[in-house]
């Protein structure tokens, strides 16, 4: 399987679909599901993670129940969307779902006064915020930034 990179490269990577995979978690039950296998961790989760990481959850899961994650607890909820009954003090954020990816339209306000409308990405698992999906064609980078590559 060829997997293409941001920066327009190519790398060959090992990977393998697995079709009818049946999967189980406390309350939930799923079957017929295809599932992409990699030889190896090439993402190199358990390393950036500090802990085995043997898979993830993703659209197939999140796109059918309503979710609650609790991080003070360390517990993932899924609810069927039927059962759900929000509770006054939630608040709805409309989500804008592309090629299985969520995302969220936010404004945003820079220091000099300038308001923008953002498309973030909605990634729970990430370890760092706000993965912006916004291009800045005519602004300079702050010179209190950091250079990186």
């Amino acid at each position: 399987m060829r997997v293409r990179s941001e920066a327009g490269g190519e790398k060959l990577v090992d990977a393998y679909i697995t079709n009818n995979v049946s999967i189980d978690m406390p309350g939930v039950h799923g079957e017929g599901h295809a599932m992409l296998v990699l030889d190896q961790d090439y993402l190199e989760l358990s390393n950036y993670l500090g802990t085995d990481v043997h898979g993830i959850l993703g659209y197939e899961i999140f796109s059918r129940f309503i979710v609650k994650i609790d991080y003070e607890d360390k517990v993932l909820t899924l609810m069927l969307p039927e059962r759900f009954k929000p509770k006054k003090k939630y608040d709805r954020i409309l989500l804008k779902v592309q090629d299985t990816k969520p995302y969220v339209l936010a404004e945003v306000s820079l220091a000099d006064s300038t308001h923008l409308t953002t498309k973030l990405l909605i990634d729970t698992g990430a370890s760092h915020s706000l993965p912006n999906h916004w291009r800045m064609r005519s602004r300079a980078v702050p010179s209190t930034a950091i250079r990186s590559t």
